[in-house]
């Protein structure tokens, strides 16, 4: 299809040489695609594609304008994002939601563009667009008329106006009324160009003259309810800014509109209107706070507001900040105090400060200020330091390489000073920007501070130990590594280093040696010490230890493991006990010697027990038939036979523990040992409650204690159970 005929489908009335100033953006658009600048789908398509979500975007309050108000890639670009993640439209019309994909980029792409800044005649004469286009002065001098774009750049910089999207969306319509209304003042019209060709406060006002000698002016400046004049006076301003000249009550007073001059309106009883009867906020969406914004300007200042109820709304928002549906004005001195603070921490060398932290510090007089929360305050730091890195909790000074918890770690390092010891209480009070709970995860994450006590480290630098001593702590680990195939932090010599490092506690040197003299070719598992990449743990070293004992008790294995990891994790021996050695009593490990099971027997004896595929062990309360076995039988010296040494039965449990909580299973069931309990409760009459299921399991020796994560599975598992046998 050419280009004439693409022309007539979408609007038959175009035409090339028509005044690019009365083109609307959508023309312009129309004439860019079909220039060749579209493939995929048929031009028609396109726009009908863009108008059909030009009111999507309003009706759903994604935008304020519609997609042909846009003039800029960077205004643009955000409202296409948005679009694309609208998962409303992406579900009810799919075919409008694939085209919008591509339509919505080549939109963008036009923006980048810009076609109409230049556009050539039919005789080959370069013209330009009226938004930029030179008119010529008395003297016949080339004048470029002003940018709009440029006018709100401009505007939404000054005091007040915060930079918002919605000051920029007022501001347009002003401008859009500096376009339209002219024409309808005179006849032939005054064009828009004329407006913005004005380059001085003189040209403006002499043409302002003209404006209001109109035979119409009354009506065209009440039908765009003051637009059009505050739209002058906001121009008005901007001619005077880049003229220097401060005189800014005389530029409001000789474009003031008879319902109002906006800007002057915003920066005046507005403002003081918010601050003296709005101190918690405007409700922004509120008919009633609207109500009580007019009574209070007509028992303050005696005057109605003329404005719309959504005109209104509109300044309102221009003239403030807004945060979770509210509206503030927040206090010139507040920013200033803001920025002291953060200008002197910057000064004393802080590279990162996070949002919570400040807000935290200075709540009693920020949040009077207008300031309610750390969130508020981010997006106020955003605008008073665009030239920082702002992070979604903190903002960063520079631009640094590594992560959070390492500029964290850097700021930790930064005022430690020449103390040997720190707290987190101390620390916080020397980074009060940083929160407390990040600086714990520093110190305890970064191997370089090391622990001392309870909330208290020191830093690996701040360790003494002398070079012959590095030699002599490397010798030992080697010499216990070749002999155990491990080693221990416990018994490292130390004792010379721990006198001269006295502020330390003994597991702070213990932890500087190894930082210091073995990590990099050592890794550390509690106080157990192997060469990295070797899987040994603290279980395999109490499995050995327990090979090398005849007898010992439960205490004693304890002790060793606590000796060995600094710790203790009661499983940890227990379960190297039950491994290697029987257990003959509540505290007492044997070696296998000292035990002599009859297997045949024994198995033969459970089998009179174990009726079905399981059995609680604790259901067994008698032993005088089970053969003697050198020991004196008891439920602990029965787990031990059924663990390692019974050909037809095992045991389960969940955890090893000195209650005789567990079951003995024949070897030919397969169910889980959670199946097996399921089963359990299925077979009693147990309401299927976590409560009354939980007591069921302990009392009857399933579990060791009263608690079980997976019982609202296993009330699954028994109500299938139950409803197969029924």
């Amino acid at each position: 299809m050419d280009k004439i005929k693409q022309l007539n489908i979408v609007n038959s009335s175009n035409s090339t040489q028509a005044s690019l100033a009365s083109v609307s953006m959508r023309e312009l658009f129309l004439n860019w695609l079909v220039d060749g600048n579209v493939k995929k789908y048929p031009v028609g398509v396109i726009l009908s594609c863009l108008d059909k979500i030009s009111d999507y975007a309003i009706q759903k309050k994604i935008s304020t304008d519609g997609i042909w108000e846009y003039m800029r890639f960077n205004a643009f670009k955000p409202v296409y994002n948005k679009l694309l993640e609208a998962n409303l439209l992406r579900v009810t019309d799919k075919s409008t939601y694939k085209v919008f994909i591509v339509a919505g980029q080549l939109y963008l792409k036009f923006l980048k563009e810009k076609p109409w800044i230049q556009k050539v005649s039919l005789t080959g004469e370069v013209i330009e667009d009226a938004t930029i286009k030179e008119q010529v002065d008395a003297g016949n001098q080339p004048i470029k008329a002003i940018n709009p774009e440029d006018v709100i750049a401009w505007l939404v910089t000054q005091p007040n106006a915060k930079g918002t999207l919605y000051l920029e969306h007022v501001v347009r319509q002003y401008m859009r009324s500096l376009r339209s209304a002219p024409m309808k003042l005179s006849a032939p019209p005054i064009g828009s160009r004329d407006v913005f060709a004005c380059r001085t406060v003189s040209e403006l006002d002499e043409l302002w003259s003209i404006f209001k000698t109109a035979p119409n002016y009354k009506k065209v400046n009440s039908d765009t309810s003051g637009m059009f004049s505050a739209g002058l006076g906001v121009y008005r301003r901007y001619l005077e800014s880049i003229a220097g000249n401060d005189n800014q009550s005389v530029a409001v007073q000789s474009v003031k509109s008879p319902k109002q001059e906006a800007t002057s309106f915003c920066s005046d009883i507005l403002l003081k209107n918010l601050e003296e009867h709005f101190p918690k906020g405007f409700r922004i969406n509120s008919p009633i706070e609207i109500r009580r914004f007019r009574r209070f300007v007509m028992e303050d200042y005696g005057e109605e507001i003329m404005l719309s109820d959504e005109e209104l709304t509109e300044l309102i928002l221009s003239c403030g900040t807004l945060f979770e549906g509210k509206v503030y004005i927040i206090q010139t001195d507040a920013t200033e105090r803001i920025k002291s603070a953060i200008d002197s921490a910057a000064n004393e060398g802080a590279e990162i400060v996070f949002y919570s932290a400040f807000y935290e510090q200075n709540e009693d007089w920020l949040f009077p200020a207008s300031i309610i929360s750390a969130e508020m305050l981010k997006n106020t730091l955003m605008s008073l330091y665009p030239q920082f890195i702002h992070k979604t909790n903190c903002l960063a000074v520079e631009v640094q390489i590594g992560s959070e918890l390492a500029k964290i770690g850097c700021e930790v390092l930064r005022v430690w000073g020449d103390n040997v010891l720190l707290s987190y209480e101390q620390l916080s009070e020397r980074l009060p920007y940083v929160p407390v709970d990040k600086i714990k995860y520093v110190l305890s994450q970064n191997g370089d501070f090391i622990w001392n006590s309870e909330g208290v480290y020191t830093y690996i630098s701040k360790v003494d130990i002398a070079d012959e001593e590095h030699i002599a702590i490397a010798d030992f680990v080697a010499t216990a590594y070749l002999k155990d195939g491990y080693s221990s932090l416990s018994d490292i010599p130390l004792s010379e280093i721990a006198e001269r490092n006295y502020e330390l506690s003994l597991t702070a040197v213990q932890n500087a040696a190894f930082a210091i003299v073995l990590a990099d070719k050592y890794d550390k598992r509690g106080k157990i010490i192997i060469r990295k990449g070797d899987i040994l743990d603290a279980l395999s070293i109490m499995k050995e230890h327990c090979r090398s004992l005849e007898k010992c008790s439960l205490r004693d294995l304890l002790n060793f493991e606590r000796e060995l990891t600094g710790e203790t994790h009661r499983w940890i021996p227990m379960e190297a006990g039950y491994a290697v050695m029987i257990r003959a009593d509540e505290d007492t490990f044997l070696a296998e010697k000292y035990v002599r099971f009859n297997v045949l027997e024994i198995d033969n004896v459970l089998d009179q027990f174990v009726e079905d595929n399981y059995l609680p062990l604790r259901s067994i309360t008698t032993f005088s038939v089970f053969p003697d076995c050198g020991q004196a039988w008891n439920l602990f010296l029965l787990e031990s036979y059924c663990r390692r040494f019974s050909e037809r039965f095992r045991f389960e449990v969940l955890a090893v523990n000195s209650k005789n909580a567990g079951v003995i299973v024949r070897k030919n069931c397969t169910a889980s040992y959670i199946e097996i309990m399921a089963d359990a409760v299925a077979v009693s009459s147990i309401m299927l409650e976590k409560a009354a299921i939980e007591d069921f399991l302990c009392n009857n020796g399933y579990i060791g204690k009263r608690s079980y994560t997976k019982t609202n599975e296993l009330i699954e598992l028994a109500n299938a159970i139950r409803e197969r046998r029924n």
